[in-house]
């Protein structure tokens, strides 16, 4: 079974900065950067976003709860 890896780690694994992760979910970086802090508190819906935005499967995220 592949390891779930989390929003910062998929960020990383994609080369992308935490602004640029931002703009392509249209929030504030600050916004994206308490996200990576706190991934218990983001949304099922954020989570979705992010995925598609990423091309992964909501499955493979790991939210640290």
């Amino acid at each position: 079974m592949k390891r779930k890896l989390t929003m910062k780690e998929w960020r990383k694994v994609m080369d992308l900065t935490q602004a640029e992760v931002a703009q392509k979910l249209h929030i504030h970086p600050n916004t994206y950067r308490e996200y990576e802090e706190h991934p218990e508190r983001v949304r099922i819906g954020t989570i979705i976003c992010f995925c598609n935005v990423l091309g992964i499967k909501t499955s493979e995220i790991d939210m640290g709860v």
